[in-house]
């Protein structure tokens, strides 16, 4: 993939993620906009709940091939399945999901 490629995938994300409410629709649609772009992916989010993980919301072609795991702002995680993503496009892309979490996330962490 090359970078405008995914530089592409970023602005449309963005820009359906800010028309959605909350935290829940926003990763649901950051999964979405992620299966079309990378159609032989999975992507999906989850919380940690102390020592459980609860599934949130996720998209993609199941291929049965171990998912790697990224640890995101407030005890989210997020899984991808199948895809390959420069250094620079991970870092891109878990800051993009951080800054989500941090506009649309709810809970009070007082």
């Amino acid at each position: 993939m090359s970078k405008v490629e995914f530089e592409e995938f970023l602005d449309s994300a963005l820009l359906k993620v800010l028309e959605t409410g909350g935290l829940e629709s926003s990763l649901d649609k950051i999964a979405l906009v992620f299966s079309e772009f990378f159609p032989d992916s999975k992507i999906w989010f989850a919380e940690k709940l102390g020592k459980r993980v609860s599934y949130i919301t996720g998209a993609g072609q199941e291929s049965f091939l171990e998912a790697r795991e990224f640890e995101l702002k407030k005890n989210y995680l997020l899984y991808l399945e199948n895809i390959e993503l420069t250094g620079e496009e991970r870092e891109a892309f878990i800051d993009f999901i951080n800054l989500i979490i941090y506009i649309k996330d709810d809970k009070d962490e007082s």
